[in-house]
């Protein structure tokens, strides 16, 4: 079974500008959810989708593999599943079908590991 984690970091936000490329405990917000998804066997790769250069070199040199965004799907009011269509579309059009999509907003860094993995358990149990 092909599980493919996605991390979707744009670079505006009302509240905290450029909140996800924000240190917390040394690295940038979106980075730890990178760190979950490299520390879980079942996952085959990990994309991050974002409008943001910076975001794209930071994702690389986490692990992870840029999705570039249009600017058009990065608004506040663009709807998430927009964005996972999209990057979903990317995805399959260059490393083919997958399984399972497991999306780790950034927003939620202090997730547990074993949380995620449970959650992915219960999709096949």
């Amino acid at each position: 079974m092909i599980t493919y984690a996605f991390v979707f970091a744009r670079s505006g936000s009302k509240g905290l500008p450029k909140k996800n490329i924000l240190p917390l405990n040394g690295i940038p917000l979106f980075a730890h959810s990178i760190k979950t998804a490299i520390e879980i066997d079942s996952v085959s790769k990990i994309f991050v989708s974002t409008e943001s250069e910076v975001i794209c070199s930071l994702a690389k040199s986490f692990g992870a593999i840029p999705i570039k965004r249009p600017k058009s799907l990065a608004l506040d009011s663009t709807p998430e599943y927009i964005c996972w269509q999209h990057a979903i579309t990317q995805v399959k059009s260059i490393y083919g079908e997958f399984d399972r999509f497991l999306s780790l907003p950034p927003t939620s860094p202090l997730r547990r590991t074993s949380d995620v993995v449970r959650a992915l358990d219960a999709l096949t149990n």
